[in-house]
């Protein structure tokens, strides 16, 4: 997997104690907003119902297109027909403008299952990373496993699909063998797609014979199986997911009932595909990724470990800021009726989610899931422009942010404080995570952030912190014990 413990020149991972394991300290100073270091997630998904209404790259997650083709991305979903649009600017070399105006190509899953990407690299990378396992492609059986787990999940908890990105990232890892594995699954969906054409069942992938015995690659793969599934577990905090207190939405039970449900539709999707390849043909990879055992604790770490993914749509932005930018008033009245169809269909939409989320019925975990890393604030629309976010809080919201969750390699190694040295943010630009100085830190200071609201009192926060299996004893909570105490 490949796990970043430093980046030279910047932070660097130490032991530090018995009780406190190890954290994540800066190399150098840093100023107060300074970036300390950025990265990509090693898996992240867009929440369910976030997918239609912020449309963004399956991979990077920028959002797709122009302007004006998410514009009319967004027409098409509410059935306006207008054709209006917002105009071309002339003055291409405003950099007050430029901000907002943005162009990708948008490409669609080998497969056809609906999955888009803003480039070919970003449709490679998913796909040959975990998509090509995962994905239902065109024409789907309703009995198909992935389908049932897909749907499974999005009926208990998003964190599943988490999981299963990272059961089939292992998967491609072991079994990509000089493309071969990329051209099995290829051909495999191929065959899929003509079957589920000519009739409506599912789909079972042709077993082969190899077995342990006379596979020469079985040691390296038994090599691979240690040194891979076994390296998140040493090196982040984790148990079994129903012994890591949740939310108030379902109980332990629940969560152990969904486990062992999701595994077994994962289990009937995975198991054919793995006894396809003779690199994934091994009884002890097979047993290890698709145990209980292995299941349990993976949701538990991703569980204490993932973070929220968010940042503003580009289109809102250049709404917000449209009366204040450097075009024609005439051009700002044609975007106005560009815009104004939709704008009211969001309006209505945006009711709707609250009623809705006003009901008994409504599973809002789905909605808020991935705060096991860090509060994570929101940015505006590039890194430079953190600050500016700030001004528009109190603000109407119309075309949604993008709303995801992921586990990030190294941001996740930073320890927690109540009185937090760094925060997380975001770019629309691409799904990094941008680690960034709340004040000046000074060379060789540990890095900290926040993994709960620390402006709540301290039993709320001591309350909060059992999840991560810790008493904190950061400055803070010390003096305010020691208050309480008196």
């Amino acid at each position: 997997m490949n796990l970043q413990f430093t980046i030279p020149g910047a932070v660097t991972r130490k032991y530090i104690s018995e009780n406190k394991g190890r954290g994540l300290f800066a190399e150098k100073s840093f100023e107060k907003d300074e970036v300390i270091f950025s990265e990509r997630p090693l898996f992240s998904v867009q929440h369910v119902y976030n997918r239609s209404t912020a449309w963004t790259c399956g991979n990077c997650f920028k959002f797709l297109g122009s302007l004006n083709r998410q514009l009319a991305h967004y027409k098409k979903l509410f059935g306006i027909k207008d054709q209006i649009s917002i105009p071309e600017s002339p003055d291409v070399c405003n950099q007050q403008l430029n901000q907002y105006e943005f162009q990708t190509k948008v490409f669609s899953c080998f497969a056809k299952c609906g999955e888009k990407y803003c480039s070919e690299e970003c449709r490679n990378l998913s796909f040959y990373n975990h998509h090509q396992i995962l994905c239902v492609g065109e024409q789907t059986a309703e009995n198909n496993p992935i389908y049932l787990f897909k749907k499974h999940s999005i009926e208990t908890n998003e964190l599943f699909f988490l999981a299963a990105q990272a059961i089939a990232f292992l998967i491609c890892k072991v079994g990509n063998d000089d493309g071969l594995f990329q051209q099995q699954q290829q051909q495999q969906h191929q065959q899929q797609q003509q079957q589920q054409q000519q009739q409506n069942s599912t789909i079972t992938t042709t077993t082969t014979t190899t077995t342990s015995t006379t596979n020469p690659s079985n040691k390296n793969v038994n090599n691979m199986v240690d040194s891979i599934c076994k390296e998140f577990f040493q090196e982040y905090t984790h148990r079994e997911w129903w012994d890591v207190r949740i939310d108030g939405n379902f109980t332990h039970e629940e969560a152990k009932i969904w486990s062992h449900e999701s595994l077994d539709l994962l289990r009937k999707a995975l198991v054919p595909i793995l006894q396809s390849n003779p690199r994934t043909n091994n009884q002890q990879f097979i047993e290890t990724i698709l145990s209980m055992e292995f299941y349990s604790h993976l949701l538990g770490l991703l569980e204490m470990n993932d973070n929220s993914i968010g940042f503003s749509s580009p289109l809102e932005m250049f709404r917000k800021n449209l009366h204040q930018l450097p075009i024609s008033e005439k051009d700002k009245k044609q975007c106005d009726k560009a815009m104004e169809s939709v704008v009211e269909a969001f309006r209505d939409h945006h009711r709707g989610e609250e009623e809705e989320c006003n009901d008994d019925e409504c599973n809002d975990h789905n909605h808020t899931h991935g705060s096991g890393g860090a509060m994570i604030q929101d940015d505006d629309h590039d890194v430079e422009m953190m600050d500016d976010q700030d001004e528009f809080d109190d603000e109407e919201e119309i075309f949604p942010s993008f709303d995801g969750f992921g586990i990030f390699g190294l941001q996740a190694m930073v320890n927690h404080s109540c009185e937090p040295n760094v925060t997380v943010v975001f770019s629309d630009k691409d799904n990094r995570a941008y680690i960034k100085a709340l004040r000046k830190i000074e060379a060789n200071e540990e890095l900290t952030h926040s993994y709960i609201d620390e402006s709540e009192p301290y039993d709320d926060r001591q309350k909060e912190l059992i999840t991560y299996g810790f008493v904190c004893t950061c400055p803070k909570c010390l003096n305010e014990k020691k208050i309480i105490s008196q």
